[in-house]
């Protein structure tokens, strides 16, 4: 029976010596495919996310252009009316300026007419014989007179701590 026993013991032992022999063998066959599919399938679904994301990142990118391209068309759109707005505002002085030359020139036209009649009044004072003959007032200088305050208001005294009188007056700074 120890025969037995040790030809049974020998028996389990090559057994599980082939086992143990043939273990990795065959989990590398069963698991192969398995390991396989999986990165099959793994990598297909990086690749479409990667697709997905490569288009999207492209549609930014588009949509950037776009932007930029309008905050271009923009800006243009911008300074043409500026540079429209600067000629009109240019005409317009140059208009003024020609508007207040020929005040200007009325001005003095005026003035000298004011002085031709006088010296005609006087030549015909003296040819009717008057002795004594008032000159005449010169014109006056409206932009040159003092301007005076209304009477019955109290005059502002800058170096006053208390100055402005009247809060709503407004005072240095108050622009």
């Amino acid at each position: 029976m120890e025969t037995l026993l040790i030809v049974a013991m020998l028996i389990v032992g090559v057994a599980v010596l082939y086992v143990a022999a043939t273990l990795s063998l065959r989990t590398r066959q069963n698991t192969a495919p398995l390991i396989d599919g999986a990165v099959k399938k793994m990598s297909g679904e990086i690749e479409a996310t990667a697709g997905e994301l490569s288009g999207q990142l492209q549609a930014i990118v588009a949509e950037l252009r776009r932007d930029r391209e309008q905050a271009r068309l923009e800006e243009r759109k911008i300074q043409g009316r500026l540079d429209h707005a600067d000629r009109q505002i240019v005409n317009m002085s140059e208009q003024f300026l020609a508007e207040l030359a020929a005040l200007r020139r009325l001005g003095e036209q005026v003035a000298a007419r004011q002085d031709q009649f006088g010296d005609d009044l006087r030549q015909r004072d003296l040819q009717a014989g008057d002795a004594e003959v008032p000159q005449p007032a010169r014109p006056v200088d409206w932009a040159a007179a003092p301007v005076f305050p209304p009477a019955g208001k109290p005059q502002p005294d800058p170096t006053d701590p208390g100055w402005p009188p009247d809060p709503g007056m407004g005072g240095p700074g108050s622009w």
